[in-house]
């Protein structure tokens, strides 16, 4: 069975047509959102975890895209000059780095509460798959294997 739109909804239906104009415009592929939580997720073993998952979930044949605060720029202005880098490529790991990581990352409207709890408990990874039709993606197991991989990381420490 298809549980698919294009299965369901008749080529000349109004709203297949309005389903498929909307994904045309807005859409690249399904997403899925992988959320971490933790007492902090600002500790070297959390966003080394984040870091890790982030970076295969971004390997995996069937993703186009991921979003996450390991893989996501921090562009702030510092001193009148626009600075655009990422959130850290090498996790942090004194005390006094760690607090800013979450300083900047907290203060960020674009990333807190979204990619990161305001309360700094939780962190998500935003996956954006390839445009493939729902059967496709059912069929290859890429949820599974995106949830392997979390796994993996989370019980590592």
């Amino acid at each position: 069975m298809d549980p698919s739109v294009n299965a369901i909804l008749p080529r000349d239906d109004e709203g297949r047509r309005y389903y498929d104009e909307f994904k045309q415009l807005f859409s690249s592929g399904e997403v899925i959102l992988l959320a971490l939580v933790s007492d902090d997720i600002f500790t070297v073993q959390n966003l080394e975890r984040l870091q890790t998952i982030s970076e295969e979930i971004e390997e995996l044949e069937q993703v186009n895209s991921v979003k996450s605060l390991s893989l996501s720029l921090n562009i702030r202005s510092e001193d009148g000059a626009l600075v655009t880098e990422p959130f850290f490529d090498i996790v942090p790991e004194s005390p006094a780095e760690l607090a800013d990581l979450r300083s900047r990352a907290l203060s960020d409207p674009i990333y807190s509460g979204n990619l990161i709890s305001r309360d700094g408990r939780v962190a998500v990874v935003l996956v954006r798959l390839l445009d493939i039709p729902e059967r496709e993606i059912l069929k290859s197991g890429i949820d599974d294997r995106i949830q392997e991989i979390a796994a993996a990381s989370w019980q590592d420490g």
